[in-house]
């Protein structure tokens, strides 16, 4: 009689119905978006020379033979950009790579030479790794200064995205005589950590799906 009566307890089992194959695939693919959405990177704003925009990871780079134009940390948002004085002139590029996609913005002050000699000043915003010159301004008899802010695309964010900035100068300066850009208030996207209160509730989501899993 007992063996009969735990036979019929196997056999229960399994003629149990399984869990409808459209129920799991519901569940999975709610923990799937819930696992997305805790784990998107969340943008934050470096605002100032600091964390991935401290200056040691910058590039300078001098195109003029012999130029010697450079960058001078002012303080921990502040830079000036030297314009050359030797080779005759010539670019002056100050770059870094974006560390995320959203709004950078500074505010600047261009001050020329006193020799008259043609400067012009501006930023790069770049997708390809290609440093290209967009100018802000230019002049020849007077300084100049203001802000911008522009928006790195998302879409066409990647490991080759490029911001900074860079002066000109046409000719050759004396040593005190020399144009100038200064560049203030530095601010950029970078990206947050997760917060660990934001780790611990996703650890805890997996667990519990892994049991209900069992159970069905």
């Amino acid at each position: 009689m007992k063996s009969e009566t735990m036979q019929k307890l196997r056999d229960r089992r399994r003629l149990r119905p399984a869990a409808p194959s459209s129920n799991k695939a519901r569940l999975w693919a709610c923990v799937a978006a819930a696992t997305l959405v805790m784990l998107e990177p969340v943008t934050a704003d470096a605002t100032d020379f600091s964390g991935a925009y401290a200056l040691s990871n910058w590039t300078t780079s001098n195109f003029v033979s012999g130029g010697d134009g450079y960058v001078e940390p002012l303080s921990s948002d502040s830079i000036n950009l030297w314009g050359n004085t030797t080779g005759g002139g010539g670019f002056l590029y100050f770059t870094i790579h974006a560390a995320a996609p959203g709004n950078w913005s500074f505010g600047y002050d261009y001050f020329p030479a006193l020799d008259g000699s043609y400067g012009q000043v501006g930023y790069v915003l770049s997708y390809d790794g290609n440093i290209t010159p967009n100018t802000l301004n230019e002049s020849t008899d007077g300084s100049f200064g203001g802000s911008k802010s522009f928006d790195i695309d998302p879409l066409l964010y990647g490991a080759n995205t490029t911001i900074g900035f860079y002066i000109y100068t046409s000719q050759a300066s004396s040593l005190n005589d020399v144009a100038y850009f200064n560049i203030t208030n530095f601010n950029a996207p970078t990206q947050a950590t997760p917060e660990p209160s934001s780790l611990w509730l996703l650890a805890a989501g997996s667990l519990a799906m892994a049991r209900k899993r069992r159970k069905l």
